[in-house]
């Protein structure tokens, strides 16, 4: 769910989770009665018809998709509805605009933010205030200066922790509900509120409980009465209603070895306010409609046209240059034109909703699979829909006067991390692969080498302000920030979302901790299963005999110390996939078990450490022997350190 990036974050599948098989019956409607003087980007039906069915059949073959639901339209009006391939492969049932359901994952968030600007509306919240003038049932902690406002919900600014594995679960039955979820006390304040955008699945399921206690009732019913029923959305809910669970469209990963479609479970969020809706392109597109008209469809209202112009404006950023957050919309551009938008994703499903406000344009697409790490679907399809109805003449270029050229570049360079990861449990190892490095080329350029589940090949930033760059290519920016000491802290850029960079020192990164890791359990393996081998060759020939009982204890504690550490890998990887889920409902035993075994091997690391000293005074080991183990030792402090450095020394659940 833009547990997109961010987001988003699961176990196994959960995190890290075709062929073309035929397109649904053409659903187009009749050419409109829009003069293509007066209206530019789409507006002939046949036209397309004949672009997106091409457009889409060609991203499907491509990325190997099973099946993706489509609806376009311009103010009222649906220009074009489409289902393409299959929402159920083994059963082969089509993929169905008007009557098959899809979990849209993050696009959730947009009617949470509608329904808190429903409330807004009627002076029953306002924006600037503390959430906890909202919270009957538990407080936030106030262990900032500043307190959560709803803005700060609306913006992802709240500084909540970031946690992934308490999302969600296979199992309905252990579903927990939004009051059990925000009260777990498991995603505390960790960086002061307006600081940073850290994109919060917990802030916007937080809202979502705001609109359940500030109205008095269940928060689906709310936005069932208040958002669903008067826009005629009779094929979407939220809470997974058994009424659209009958004809769900099933998600698919794509096996490129074997060229088949694995089916995925169903994930049953926690976070319901914030990625639990079923729709289908048909009712999404009436929502459409009812944003694009500024509050407006057919013959009711569900926000007022100045509330409507207010969720639609910016209400964060942190440069006037870049994109920022609007009131639960974030904002996005290309070939010069702004637009409101957000994405989801939910194990392989990848959804999509942009309004262009200045066009009256609203796009939906989701899809039921992916090939690799994330969806790139919607991304291709909006370039190419954009480069075809709204081309721009040539690349935007920067003025050689634009260019700043100064010496300090190197200042800039470094690894940065994006900002969405957790800083208080086990899960902060899923910031390792959020990385990125910053390499000054030129002198007066740099070039971002970014993660690869970001979607974001290498690209270059040419330097037009003091901490201002801008990419040549498609005309986006990027803010650095620095200290009170002129330190470089991080950057603030445009990916699939407004988002944050923090730089981190060399020692903290994810590619030295992998390559210190592996260095260390080869080194581990010299000893296990090593010396058992060696022992056992010794024992065929002349077996030599231990000098002292010191000599042996070492070497025994020595070889218990390294095992405990290997087997913790072992252990740990086995708990992701038989416990992870449960880590919503307290400390599985099977994860209590893994984590004891650093804590026992820290404490006997520590007694091999005190027992150099008798190693190297007593000599009873040749000289080669003695710095063999004082490597094993080093080794196994600098395995604990990396453990440390990760939360994965102790108990961080």
């Amino acid at each position: 769910m833009a547990f997109n990036i961010q987001k988003h974050r699961k176990p196994m599948f959960l995190l890290f989770s075709i062929f073309l098989l035929g397109a649904l019956p053409v659903n187009a409607q009749d050419t409109l009665d829009l003069s293509p003087d007066t209206l530019d980007g789409p507006v002939d039906s046949a036209e397309i018809a004949s672009f997106i069915d091409k457009t889409i059949g060609n991203l499907m073959e491509e990325m190997h998709v099973p099946g993706v639901t489509f609806s376009l339209v311009r103010g009222d009006q649906l220009l074009y509805k489409k289902g393409y391939g299959q929402a159920n492969i083994e059963e082969e049932r089509p993929f169905d605009p008007d009557n098959t359901p899809t979990f849209v994952g993050s696009v959730s968030k947009l009617f949470t933010s509608t329904a808190i600007m429903q409330l807004y509306e009627q002076g029953k919240v306002l924006l600037d205030v503390d959430v906890n003038n909202y919270l009957t049932g538990f407080q936030i902690d106030q262990n900032f200066d500043e307190p959560v406002t709803i803005g700060n919900l609306l913006t992802h600014t709240g500084g909540f922790e970031e946690r992934a594995l308490i999302l969600g679960t296979t199992k309905q039955e252990e579903k927990l509900s939004t009051f059990m979820y925000v009260n777990s006390g498991k995603q505390p304040r960790v960086i002061p509120p307006g600081k940073y955008l850290s994109y919060s699945n917990y802030g916007m399921t937080l809202l979502g409980y705001v609109v359940e206690e500030v109205s008095g009732i269940p928060f689906n019913q709310y936005v069932l009465e208040n958002i669903l029923e008067p826009l005629e959305m009779g094929s979407s809910g939220f809470g997974y209603p058994d009424r659209l669970m009958e004809n769900v469209a099933m998600s698919y990963r794509f096996n490129s070895r074997k060229q088949s479609q694995n089916p995925l479970p169903i994930i049953y969020v926690n976070v319901e306010p914030a990625g639990s809706l079923l729709s289908t392109a048909e009712d999404m597109s009436h929502f459409m409609m009812a944003h694009l008209q500024l509050g407006r469809y057919k013959d009711t209202t569900i926000l007022k046209e100045e509330t409507s112009r207010l969720m639609h404006s910016r209400l964060y950023t942190q440069h006037p240059n870049l994109n920022g957050w609007c009131h639960g919309f974030y904002e996005g551009s290309a070939n010069g034109i702004r637009w409101i938008e957000h994405a989801g994703d939910i194990g392989a499903y990848a959804t999509r909703l942009i309004l262009i406000p200045g066009k009256n344009i609203g796009l939906f697409v989701s899809v039921n699979g992916v090939s690799g790490f994330v969806s790139t679907f919607r991304e291709e399809l909006m370039d190419r829909f954009m480069d075809h109805y709204y081309p721009v003449d040539e690349a935007i270029e920067i003025q050689p006067g634009e260019i700043v050229v100064k010496d300090d570049l190197k200042r800039f360079e470094g690894t940065y991390r994006l900002n969405r990861y957790s800083r208080l449990s086990f899960e902060k190892i899923m910031g390792a692969i959020l990385e990125g490095k910053m390499k000054a080329e030129t002198d007066h350029s740099l070039t971002l080498y970014i993660t690869p589940i970001l979607n974001e090949p290498p690209s270059e930033w040419e330097r037009v302000g003091d901490l201002l760059f801008r990419n040549p290519e498609h005309g986006r920016y990027m803010a650095f920030y620095e200290d009170e000491k002129g330190k470089i802290t991080h950057c603030n850029f445009n990916v699939m979302i407004p988002a944050n960079l923090v730089r981190i020192p060399w020692y903290a990164t994810g590619s030295f901790h992998l390559v210190l890791l592996i260095v260390v359990i080869v080194l581990f393996l010299t000893v296990v299963p090593g010396w058992p081998i060696k022992s056992l060759i010794r024992g065929k020939g002349r077996r030599k005999k231990e000098k002292t009982k010191m000599e042996k204890r070492i070497r025994a504690i020595t070889l218990i110390t390294i095992s405990l550490h290997l087997l913790f890998l072992i252990g740990f990887i086995v708990a992701m996939i038989v416990s992870a889920e449960q880590l919503a409902h307290g400390t599985p035993l099977l994860f209590a078990a893994v984590f004891t075994l650093p804590v026992i091997a820290g404490l006997l690391t520590l007694y091999l450490l005190i027992s150099l000293i008798t190693v190297w005074n007593i000599r009873f080991w040749k000289i080669s022997r003695r710095i063999y183990q004082t490597i094993i030792v080093s080794g196994s402090i600098a395995f604990i350190w990396v453990l440390y450095n990760w939360n994965m020394l102790g108990y961080h659940f």
